[in-house]
């Protein structure tokens, strides 16, 4: 179902007019949410709104269907609505890379992502790592600008964490930039790869539908990773926290995933993916491979 988000200035003298427009606007009881422009900087990035009085037509995933640029009239937005044709979801396919803390993901990200593969951005608030790159796996907001994507559903995978120290952590991945991702991947034979936790990985399943999602769980053993921890320079009492949490966690996810990893090198584990990529794009063959701990 569409949805309109209007972005309005407040105190401006277009403000009513604008309202009355909406109102006797023959719209199928499309529900409007109005959204302060001012207020919400980051929803306007977002969705590329650039004037005050904005009209933005979504869909339920907060896709961008498309935009009136204000002033508009009742007219405008009914021509609007006439004309839009919701596209149906893509056929391309998603690859969630899953693993316990320090089990490779961002690496094979990284490597996937070089081999042409389509890289999915995760919003967070969690404050960087030390030593982490402002290019990194994440979009860094604040807990406002994270709130207001949640505000009009525009977040899949949304996922809160408490630190060692207390503090709230949120993690979500953006719908539109999801989907114009997949559809960019499979335009070019290739995947769109995010990185998400157990429950991201199902919340994903259940908006896209398992046909679309390829689940690779990296299962390195515990040595190896906490290894991994210590080169990396991991706050130790935060790593302890992941290492016990991941436990409850990733319970059970072997029967869930489409591919299990145990191997260790690098390069071996991009080469096993990419052909289970090419297998599943290309052949639809459905399995499960559990690679040996031991070269």
């Amino acid at each position: 179902m569409t949805k309109i988000i209007y972005f309005y200035k407040k105190d401006c003298p277009l403000l009513t007019y604008q309202r009355r427009q909406i109102s006797e606007a023959n719209l199928e009881n499309i529900e409007v949410i109005e959204i302060d422009a001012e207020l919400n900087p980051f929803l306007l990035v977002e969705y590329g709104v650039e004037r005050w009085h904005t009209i933005v037509f979504v869909d339920d995933n907060g896709t961008l269907l498309h935009k009136i640029d204000g002033p508009f009239s009742s007219h405008d937005l009914e021509e609007a609505h006439k004309n839009l044709s919701i596209e149906s979801k893509t056929d391309g396919k998603l690859v969630v890379l899953l693993g316990k803390t320090c089990s490779g993901k961002s690496t094979q990200l990284h490597c996937l992502t070089k081999e042409g593969h389509v890289k999915v951005k995760s919003v967070t608030t969690r404050p960087r790592r030390n030593g982490e790159r402002i290019v990194s796996d994440y979009d860094f907001c604040s807990r406002e600008e994270f709130e207001d994507l949640e505000m009009v559903d525009s977040l899949l995978a949304v996922r809160h964490f408490y630190s060692a120290n207390n503090e709230k952590w949120s993690y979500g991945i953006r719908r539109s930039d999801l989907l114009r991702k997949i559809s960019k991947a499979k335009d070019n034979n290739r995947v769109a790869i995010s990185v998400t936790d157990p429950q991201g990985y199902k919340d994903l399943i259940e908006d896209l539908g398992k046909d679309k999602v390829i689940g690779i769980y990296l299962s390195p053993d515990e040595s190896q990773r906490k290894l991994r921890g210590l080169v990396r320079g991991d706050d130790q009492k935060e790593f302890n926290r992941r290492i016990k949490a991941d436990e409850e966690d990733f319970a059970g996810l072997e029967e869930k995933v489409d591919l299990i990893i145990s191997e260790h090198e690098v390069e071996d584990i991009t080469n096993i993916i990419q052909g289970f990529i090419k297998e599943k794009l290309f052949e639809n063959i459905k399995t499960n491979i559990t690679t040996p701990t031991e070269r």
